[in-house]
């Protein structure tokens, strides 16, 4: 697998890949401002910088600020699902190697507190144990040199449901995803390391292996 290179250090000015495969993406932003902070928020997520978020980065990504960051999060009108679909399409259209798969899969994120949602004591893979933490549900498409995000959602663990006493809520939407590519992915893997899939005994450091086709 090719690694996604880093930043030293955030650029002022746009980095050509990066202008080049935001660009068809311009139409979801119908402001310069907000294509001004999704250009540098993924400036800043290419950096070494650890521990990324609109606070730090806005230390370490020249031309921005927090407020702009947060704002591209938060207030800022853009259609996320028909931006990624457009991302997703571009990816169909790329030369494939065809050995490719799709991986459904979860990642626990490390997060203290009690304000953001989804944040419970729970399975962090990236800790390799019970913590404090985010966990995501996402489908990824892998060839043996590139690995490309297809969708992800987020985890809703059993104390945020919305009624008492109910499992946690498994986001079924990467599931959804991969439907969609079964004409032309011939297997795709599901990994679960948090909780089961729907209909499925798949639980912690489990690996199943799917045949589409």
């Amino acid at each position: 697998m090719i690694p996604t290179p880093r930043l030293p250090h955030a650029p002022r000015e746009p980095l050509a890949t990066l202008a080049d495969f935001l660009a068809p993406l311009h139409m979801h932003f119908h402001r310069s401002e907000s294509r001004h902070a999704m250009e540098r928020y993924l400036t800043g997520l290419l950096t070494e910088h650890p521990n990324k978020n609109c606070d730090t980065m806005a230390q370490v990504v020249p031309g921005t600020s927090e407020q702009s960051l947060q704002g591209l999060l938060t207030t800022m009108r853009w259609d996320e699902a028909a931006l990624n679909a457009q991302r997703v399409a571009r990816l169909q259209t790329l030369a494939t190697e065809g050995d490719g798969v799709v991986i459904i899969d979860d990642m626990g994120f490390p997060k203290q507190g009690k304000a953001s949602v989804g944040v419970a004591r729970q399975y962090a893979g990236a800790l390799g144990k019970v913590d404090t933490c985010q966990v995501t549900v996402n489908l990824i498409y892998a060839e043996r040199t590139i690995a490309w995000p297809v969708t992800t959602r987020l985890y809703l663990p059993a104390a945020q449901s919305r009624q008492p006493g109910a499992p946690g809520v498994f986001p079924l939407g990467p599931i959804a995803d991969a439907s969609r590519w079964q004409r032309s992915i011939g297997t795709f893997l599901i990994g679960c390391a948090s909780s089961p899939l729907p209909n499925s005994s798949a639980r912690v450091g489990s690996m199943t292996t799917v045949q589409t086709r």
